[in-house]
This record gives C-alpha cells, sequence and structure tokens, in this order.
C-alpha cells in the first residue's frame, strides 16, 4: 500500500511561504522610514527592482527577504 497524505499542508508550514506582517515585512506604523532601492532574484526567475520603506538598508533587507523567501536581496545605492 503506498503512502498517502491525508491532510492539506496549511500555507503557513510552506517553506516557500512569505512570513508577512508589521515590523517582519514591513515597518511599524509611525517609525521614521526612508525609501530603499532594492534588487530581489529568487530562483528560476528575474531579477525584480522593489522600492521599499524601511528604518534602515539592513532593515530593508530583511523585509524584502520575509516578502520573497529563498530569495537574494542587494540595496541598490
Amino acid at each position: 500500500m503506498p503512502f498517502e497524505v491525508r491532510y492539506n499542508i496549511p500555507p503557513s508550514m510552506e517553506e516557500t511561504a512569505p512570513n508577512l506582517g508589521e515590523g517582519v515585512s514591513r515597518p511599524v506604523a509611525g517609525a521614521r522610514t526612508r525609501l530603499y532601492d532594492l534588487l530581489v532574484k529568487q530562483p528560476g526567475l528575474p531579477v525584480m527592482k522593489v522600492a521599499m520603506r524601511a528604518e534602515s538598508p539592513k532593515r530593508a533587507v530583511l523585509y524584502a527577504s520575509n516578502c520573497w523567501p529563498n530569495s537574494n536581496v542587494l540595496v541598490v545605492k
């Protein structure tokens, strides 16, 4: 008898699912932010240019990494 999955795996358990929320994929409301240009490269897809508001370049990379898991993110000067 072959192995059967008898339940659906919720999207929150998928490794490639985005991790969204305030302070995770975007700044907390009322925080002083600046607009950063980022290059996001996902496996098998062309590079995306994204403008994202964040408190610092490091936070911008963190927010983009949480929006697009398994991607490489680079801040454009």
